[in-house]
Formats: structure tokens, C-alpha cells, sequence
């Protein structure tokens, strides 16, 4: 990656960076709190694709992905962006609402890749996984680096996105840090927090909690938490696995074990009997009262 890869911007939309000059060789850190987000293209080396397949791929990957970010209120000349060959790498300013990238965010880009597929060949269409993460990240004359950056491309790379997004008509899998999902999504009203699950992520030196998100190219019901008889085993095992220091709580037949083999598929694809609703009942009703 050369300083020649990194995209320009006009001084008005750059991030403010605090300069300091204390460093013992002489050089400049320059830090702010950012928000991450990197982006994966499934399947972008597949022996199927020619480079020709490829670079219409990226054309429209870049296409799809700016329009999303405008759309869903994160200027792209806002952010600063390295090109990953297979994908990009997005650094927002702190200013910019990071509940943008879980109310809007997710269903600008969906919209966005159903757009580009239509009009292209199996080929040449795009699937995606999307790491959300928020932390300090570090510039200098090269581009930029630091933890919370590495932390990021390890939950992109991590085998259970990559299981995510291989579900059968997932478009595009969002796996969001657990700091991002504890601080910005289950707090927001708008990101449909519980059609996220929880996931262990164990990639080289990282070790963490994480929820992922699967949204698919054809129209499945997003069932949220508004009534026992529609709660979806995928929330159920989320809010359970979510607060499992307060098990008390969780008084019910219902086990674990069932749910979490019960979660991957629809009522009426399974012969794991679905939960009673009275049982859903009085684990949301739980939920919902945590001082009950």
C-alpha cells in the first residue's frame, strides 16, 4: 500500500487529528476516535471469475458502496479510505452519528447490492461482509493503523461471519465488535438490535465476543421482539446468551440446546418442536423487566 493508493480529500472534510510531537525518534502520532468499518467481498478470487469479472466487481462495489454511505447520512468525502484489492477499509470522523451505521447503514448497502445484481451476471454479482468497530486509530504520511483497526479486520476475517454469509441468499453479513454492539446498536431503536446473534470470534491473537447480522437478496420478515408469539429463536438465543450473568431470571423449560439448534432454521423447516409460547412469554416478559 502506497501513500499514491489512499484516496485525497478536500480540506474541508478531513478529520481532525490532534498532532503530537513526543515521540522518542522524532516522529509525529497523530490520533483520533473513529469509526471502523471494513468491508469483505465474498467469494472474490473464485476460480468462476476472470480479472475482467473482477474489475466490473470493483467498479460496482464502489459504486454500491458510496452510494450507500451518502445515502444512509455518512458523507464519503467525509471518511478516509485504503483500498484492500478485495474489499476497502472505511475510517469515519467522530462526528458523524455512529448510529448511522446500524439504523441506515445495513439497509442502504442492501438496497445498493440488489441494484448492482440485477443487472449483472452470477459472476459478476456481490455478496459482502461488514465489520463495524469504533476505537483510536493512528496517522501518518503512509495511511493509517492501530489497534482498534486490527481488532476490526479480525472479526471480518473470523470463521463465523464467514459461516454468516454463506447462508443461502445472505447478501451481506454485518458483524459488529461487542463495544459497538453493547454502546451503539442494542441501545438504538432503529437498528433492529435483536435480529442480531452473538458469536465467539477466535482469530490469531484476538479472542471476543461479537453479533452478526445476515441480510438476505430475498425478502424475509424481520420478527422483532414485540410479540411472544413472533419472537424468533435467533433473538431468544441472543437475549438469553446476552444476559446469561442473570440466569435466574431464565426459570424455563427451555433449553439452550434447543434453542441454539432451533435458531438456524424457520418453525416449519425443523422437527425441533418451537418453543411454548408461554415459555416465550415469560423469558421476554424477563427481558423486558430487568428489575423484576
Amino acid at each position: 500500500m502506497t501513500s499514491n493508493d489512499i484516496t485525497p480529500e478536500p480540506a474541508s472534510h478531513r478529520i481532525s487529528l490532534p498532532r503530537l510531537h513526543n515521540q522518542p525518534d522524532g516522529s509525529v502520532l497523530a490520533t483520533a476516535h473513529c469509526t471502523i468499518v471494513a468491508v469483505d467481498i465474498v467469494g472474490f478470487g473464485h476460480r468462476s471469475r476472470t480479472d475482467a469479472n473482477r474489475v466490473r466487481i470493483r467498479r460496482g462495489f464502489y459504486q454500491a458502496t458510496q452510494h450507500a454511505f451518502d445515502a444512509a447520512g455518512v458523507p464519503w468525502e467525509s471518511c478516509r479510505r485504503e483500498d484492500l484489492g478485495d474489499g476497502i477499509v472505511v475510517i469515519a470522523p467522530a462526528n458523524i452519528p455512529k448510529t448511522s451505521f446500524v439504523d441506515l447503514l445495513p439497509g442502504t448497502m442492501l438496497t445498493a447490492l440488489l441494484q448492482h445484481n440485477r443487472t449483472h451476471p452470477p459472476t459478476e454479482r456481490i455478496r459482502l461482509r461488514l465489520a463495524l468497530h469504533a476505537g483510536e486509530v493512528n496517522y501518518d504520511e503512509h495511511g493509517f493503523t492501530g489497534t482498534s483497526i486490527m481488532h476490526a479486520f479480525r472479526l471480518l476475517d473470523s470463521a463465523a461471519v464467514r459461516t454468516a454469509s454463506a447462508e443461502k441468499h445472505a447478501l451481506l453479513a454485518v458483524i459488529g465488535s461487542s463495544w459497538f454492539f453493547d454502546e451503539v446498536i442494542r441501545h438504538s431503536e432503529h437498528s433492529d438490535a435483536h435480529d442480531y446473534a452473538p458469536a465467539d470470534v477466535i482469530s490469531k491473537e484476538t479472542r471476543t465476543r461479537a453479533w452478526i447480522r445476515v441480510l438476505f437478496e430475498r425478502s424475509r420478515s424481520r420478527r422483532r421482539v414485540d410479540s411472544p408469539e413472533r419472537i424468533s429463536p435467533r433473538q431468544l438465543y441472543a437475549l438469553l446468551e446476552h444476559h446469561a450473568d442473570d440466569g435466574a431470571r431464565y426459570d424455563s423449560s427451555v433449553g439452550l440446546a434447543k434453542l441454539a439448534a432451533w435458531m438456524a432454521e424457520d418453525a416449519d423447516q425443523t422437527d425441533i418442536p418451537r418453543p411454548a409460547t408461554d415459555e416465550v412469554r415469560a423469558l421476554r416478559t424477563s427481558w423486558s423487566n430487568p428489575t423484576s
